[in-house]
This record gives structure tokens, sequence and C-alpha cells, in this order.
């Protein structure tokens, strides 16, 4: 069996809503880290989406920390992007 540990963020809907939430995981820290440093790619690999009037530069992904990231948008409002707090392991 293979297994291998890899780090998952999540998002967390502000208002508790589950069935929103989405997971993406990464091999390593480096590639998280590049990943979060380019907004469309988080805004399009989250499937956000825009209000009619609003424009991709409207949106803003700001990091608090390590493990927290907020995604504003007018669609969305506040998504808190977190890291999940004992990671996952995938077998092959």
């Amino acid at each position: 069996m293979n297994v291998k540990k890899m780090i998952a963020y999540q998002t967390v809907d502000m208002e508790g809503d589950v069935w929103s939430n989405k997971l993406i995981l990464f091999e390593s820290e480096t590639l998280a880290d590049e990943f979060f440093n380019n907004k469309e790619l988080v805004f399009n690999t989250f499937e956000f989406e825009l209000d009619e009037d609003e424009t991709f530069e409207d949106v803003t992904l700001e990091k608090i920390n390590s493990s927290i990231y907020y995604l504003y948008c007018q669609y969305a409002g506040k998504v808190r992007i977190q890291k999940a707090s004992r990671g996952y392991s995938i077998t092959n």
C-alpha cells in the first residue's frame, strides 16, 4: 500500500453552509504557497462566480497567516479558506 501525506485546504462558508465547502490537496507547502499567490487560480479552482456588475479586479485574496486566507467577492461574500488541522492520508 502506498500512503502519501498531503496538505489540505478547505473553504469554510461564513454562514455555515456545509454543502458549499470544497477541499484542495497539495503535495507540499511550496505548492500551496504558489497556488495562493495566484488569485485568479484560487478563484477559478474553487469555482467562485462574479456578480453581473463585478469585475475580477474587485476580487481580493488576503493572507491572514500561514493557515488562513480570505477571498472577497460580491457574489460569494467573504469566504474563509483554511488549512485542515490534521491533514489527510491518501492511498493509491
